[in-house]
């Protein structure tokens, strides 16, 4: 019969005890961080119709519900946010096509308040999550913040519980916290948008299936996240055909996923009235007004190809951006681990693999704002670089 001997025991009840201690403050500084960036809103024009998606949810009539949600705003929202929310005249020009006479108009036009909404409630969970907080009497403006703070606590503290599986727990919490600190994830805390909840969603997925190796279970969370952002759904036939591939999740299974993740984004983009991606390319890139006359769509193959190459370029060159800082940071993790042919079978070398073909995939989907729509690969890269740097020195040693 096996047995302890004393200095044996001792150790493993302390590290036992050491990652309780590690788990509880990786929690206490998750919240903390996410009270502190939550309560510095960046108040992005997205935050008026996700309110206004709410109030319907909670039961207002839609003939005030423009009325409605711009009284709230007012009314919640700093005064210097006005100029922005509200279309004044020094907000001349958005990102995109979309300027201060966008939003000027919205503001102002029932009809065109109205068209902007589907863009919304394609994205189901976020709004009715504001709706239950406000049935509770809290502020719907506040409950943005909540919903994004909450979600960016759960992404912090998951990176803990995933890190401290090869670290011990103070090195994890040291990683952890530094990396919660980093500028793609610190905005998801501040953005009245369901991207936060995506993310974490995403990466629990993630998590469960390629760590935990719960294949079944993580390509559930995948498929649910697509009741946050139907974009989602590219991720799903990612994940479910690298699943397939590497054996842990039979062809029936994977098929059942797929079926099921159509299904969901089939009713949820018509339940919701979705405009397609036609419709969304040419109101993002070319003219906002096409939602008045959606007969005017642009489909000069040129125009097109303009704008790709435009946003692939300012993904590298533009000054600010985090994206060839994060592809340095796979492609490290990726020759850290590089060894083939046995490399190949490693889980982190193909996560970063995956990481990858994500960018790839959601960049064409729909190029722009990359430094939101490829956090979930950038978290990837940095955790498969992690695992990396973990490897080589457990070979070292």
């Amino acid at each position: 019969m096996t047995t302890f001997r004393a200095g044996e025991l001792r150790d493993f009840v302390n590290s036992r005890a050491a990652g309780r201690i590690g788990l509880i403050l990786a929690a206490l500084i998750s919240a903390v961080y996410a009270a502190w960036f939550s309560s510095r809103p960046l108040y992005n024009w997205d935050i008026i119709p996700y309110v206004a998606v709410a109030l319907r949810d909670a039961g207002h009539p839609a003939d005030t519900l423009r009325q409605q949600t711009y009284e709230i705003m007012e009314r919640s929202s700093p005064r210097e946010a006005h100029e922005f929310l509200f279309g004044g005249s020094e907000f001349k020009k958005d990102t995109y096509n979309r300027g201060a006479d966008y939003r000027y108009m919205v503001a102002h036009d029932s009809k065109i308040f109205a068209d902007q909404l589907p863009f919304y409630t394609v994205k189901p969970v976020y709004p009715a999550l504001m709706s239950l907080f406000m049935r509770a009497g809290v502020n719907p403006v506040t409950a943005t913040m909540i919903i994004s703070g909450a979600a960016y606590a759960a992404i912090c503290l998951l990176l803990y519980v995933w890190i401290s599986r090869w670290l011990n727990p103070a090195i994890s919490l040291v990683i952890t916290a530094l990396l919660s600190l980093n500028p793609v994830l610190i905005p998801l805390a501040q953005l009245a948008t369901p991207d936060s909840l995506s993310v974490f969603m995403l990466l629990l997925g993630t998590f469960l299936a390629i760590e935990l190796r719960y294949a079944a279970t993580g390509i559930a969370v995948f498929v649910l996240s697509i009741l946050v952002r139907p974009e989602n759904i590219i991720y799903v036939f990612i994940f479910a055909a690298y699943l397939l591939l590497t054996a842990r999740l039979p062809l029936i299974k994977s098929l059942l996923t797929l079926g099921v993740a159509l299904a969901v984004y089939f009713v949820q983009t018509r339940l919701s009235h979705n405009y397609g991606w036609v419709i969304l390319f040419n109101f993002t890139f070319f003219d906002w007004t096409v939602l008045q006359n959606p007969s005017n769509v642009s489909t000069n193959v040129s125009e097109y190809i303009g704008v790709y190459a435009k946003e692939v370029f300012r993904m590298f060159f533009t000054r600010g951006v985090v994206f060839p800082l994060f592809v340095l940071v796979g492609i490290g993790a990726f020759l850290l681990r590089y060894d083939p042919p046995k490399s190949w079978r490693d889980p982190y070398v193909q996560l970063v693999l995956l990481a990858a073909v994500c960018m790839a995939a959601r960049t064409a989907a729909l190029p722009g704002e990359s430094d939101r729509a490829l956090v979930f690969s950038y978290i990837l890269m940095v955790v498969a670089f992690v695992h990396a740097c973990f490897s080589l020195r457990k070979n070292i040693s």
